[in-house]
């Protein structure tokens, strides 16, 4: 019996210990999971557009159910929809480095035939921004993700930030 009890108070500091850091490292999984899956749908209209020479595109919805849509040519033909709290309830998009969460021309992006981006109109409209909705109201940014076009190669790239400047600019580095 005593060792029994040895045994559990030993395990209940471990769990006390470790419970923290598993749920940061859930909450972490969370946003990456979701830029993921954002990442895999901007490639597959990417791979769409190669093959057909065709416009694909995906338009970024947000407000009330965020989310987004792949399209055929313009925004009406959808052929796939995707709701954030689809994929985890828990993410949204994060609209502090710009007023909307979504940096892209009226929230869309389209590959025109063969792959490549539409022409760029507004310089620095090229990311999608990510949060765990925990993180945002603790103030945390360390772990909001960026899904990133560069619309030089037009690779889709995920980027975390991995520091704040002290001029209070953020630093992406890639995931």
């Amino acid at each position: 019996m005593r060792t029994f009890a040895i045994v559990l108070f030993i395990l209940s500091i471990f769990i006390a210990y470790s419970a923290p850091i598993f749920y940061e490292a859930y909450v972490e999984h969370t946003v990456l999971k979701a830029s993921r899956h954002i990442a895999s749908d901007l490639i597959w209209a990417r791979r769409l557009s190669i093959r057909t020479g065709k416009n694909y595109g995906v338009k970024f919805i947000k407000g009330e159910n965020p989310g987004y849509f792949i399209f055929f040519e313009n925004p009406s033909k959808v052929i796939k929809s995707v709701r954030l709290k689809d994929i985890n309830s828990h993410v949204k998009f994060y609209n502090a480095f710009d007023d909307k969460g979504v940096a892209l021309v009226d929230n869309t992006f389209t590959f025109i035939g063969q792959g490549r981006s539409e022409q760029q109109t507004v310089p620095g409209q090229d990311s999608i921004f990510l949060i765990n909705d925990s993180d945002e109201s603790r103030g945390l940014t360390d772990r909001v993700v960026r899904v990133y076009i560069d619309r030089d190669n037009n690779n889709i790239k995920l980027l975390r930030v991995t520091e704040k400047t002290d001029a209070g600019d953020y630093i992406f580095s890639a995931i």
